[in-house]
C-alpha cells in the first residue's frame, strides 16, 4: 500500500473545525486551494475520531488502498498488515456554488463507488464520507437534493450487504458570509451532523473490531 505525506493525528498540533471554516472562506478558487483545504478537513476529522478512539491509531494523509476494484487514495484510516483496512474516511469540498451545480452528482457518485470497492474487499471496514459545500448562492431545492443524497448514502450496519453505503456520511454547509457551519442544514440533529459523525464511526469501530 503506497503511502504518502501520513502521519498519525496529534493534539498538540490537530486543527479544529473553526480552523476549517475560516480556511473554506478565504480560500481562492484554485486546485490548489481545493487540495490544501482537503488535506486540512483530513486532519480535522482524523483528529475527531482519534478523540474518540484514544487508544486506536488514526492516521491522516494519503494512502492508496487496493479495493475490488480498483485502487482508492483514502485520506483518513486505521489499518495494520494483519487486520487490513479498520476504518477509510474519504473527504471532498466543493467551495464554488458553480463547482456544486456543476460536480454534486460525481462527488456523490465517487462517494458510492469507493464505499463499494473497499466493502466488497474489505466488508469489516467501518467507511465514512464527508462533503463540505458552501451556502450563498445555492438554490433551496439543490440543497434539499444533495442532504437527500448524502443522508441515502450512509447507515450501513451490517457487514453481508449494502456494500455501495458508507457506515457513516457527514454534510457540512458553509456560509461564507457568516463564517460558520450552518446549524440547521443538514438537519440539526440529524445523522449528516459534523457533530455526529466520528461518534458514530467510533462506535461501530467499537462494535465490530474491539
Amino acid at each position: 500500500m503506497a503511502t504518502t505525506r501520513t502521519k498519525k493525528t496529534s493534539k498538540e498540533q490537530a486543527p479544529t473545525l473553526r480552523d476549517y471554516v475560516e480556511a473554506f472562506c478565504d480560500a481562492p478558487l484554485t486546485r490548489k486551494a481545493v487540495m490544501d483545504l482537503s488535506s486540512l478537513l483530513a486532519k480535522v476529522v482524523g483528529a475527531m475520531i482519534q478523540q474518540k478512539l484514544p487508544g486506536v491509531p488514526v492516521e491522516v494523509g494519503q494512502k492508496s488502498f487496493g479495493g475490488s476494484v480498483r485502487r482508492h487514495h483514502l485520506d483518513a484510516w486505521v489499518a495494520n498488515s494483519h487486520l487490513g483496512l479498520q476504518i477509510g474516511i474519504d473527504v471532498k469540498g466543493l467551495n464554488s456554488p458553480s463547482s456544486v451545480g456543476k460536480n454534486w452528482n460525481n462527488r456523490v457518485g465517487d462517494l458510492h463507488e469507493l464505499a463499494t470497492n473497499h466493502h466488497q474487499s474489505s466488508p469489516k471496514a467501518v467507511m465514512g464520507g464527508v462533503l463540505v459545500i458552501p451556502f450563498e448562492g445555492l438554490g433551496e431545492s439543490t440543497l434539499r437534493n444533495i442532504e437527500r443524497a448524502m443522508l441515502n448514502m450512509g447507515g450501513r450496519r451490517g457487514t453481508a450487504n449494502a456494500q455501495n453505503l458508507f457506515e457513516q456520511a457527514c454534510l457540512i454547509v458553509i456560509s461564507k458570509e457568516q463564517r460558520l457551519v450552518l446549524p440547521d442544514i443538514p438537519k440539526k440533529g440529524g445523522p449528516l451532523r459534523i457533530e455526529a459523525f466520528a461518534k458514530a464511526m467510533a462506535d461501530i469501530f467499537t462494535q465490530r473490531w474491539q
